[in-house]
């Protein structure tokens, strides 16, 4: 479905790409950088991660909390995903692209999955 069956369907002739276009901007004055710019910009901030000086992060990065990683590695070998599961996840990933979804129907749909989600939990503990 390209744009110009959308129109149609919308009962719009001839719509200018841009009439939804609406840019609007404020002057600013830039400011040569100041010594913490600097700093930063030279990642000085930055803190060996488990000792580790290839991977700097900074003091609000969430891989400081985590101290083994060996939970998160995958497998050797990868996962066995089966080509269908591959197909399915990959259609459920890209369905908004090729199907024309307003944002309303998408969020209902987060709905209904999370109420769907909330059910089957129910039921799944009452047995």
């Amino acid at each position: 479905a390209d744009i110009s069956s959308w129109n149609v369907e919308l009962g719009a002739t001839k719509i200018d790409p841009n009439e939804k276009l609406f840019l609007f901007g404020y002057s600013c004055k830039l400011f040569p950088p100041d010594e913490k710019a600097v700093y930063i910009e030279k990642g000085q901030h930055l803190i060996p991660w488990m000792g580790d000086k290839t991977l700097m992060i900074d003091r609000y990065d969430v891989r400081g909390y985590l101290h083994d990683l060996k939970q998160y590695e995958p497998k050797p070998g990868g996962y066995d995903h089966s080509s269908d599961e591959e197909k399915l996840i990959d259609e459920e990933r890209y369905r908004s692209l090729r199907t024309d979804m307003t944002e309303e129907q998408l969020y209902q749909e987060i709905v209904f999955g999370h109420r769907l989600a909330t059910v089957f939990a129910g039921v799944d503990s009452a047995s």
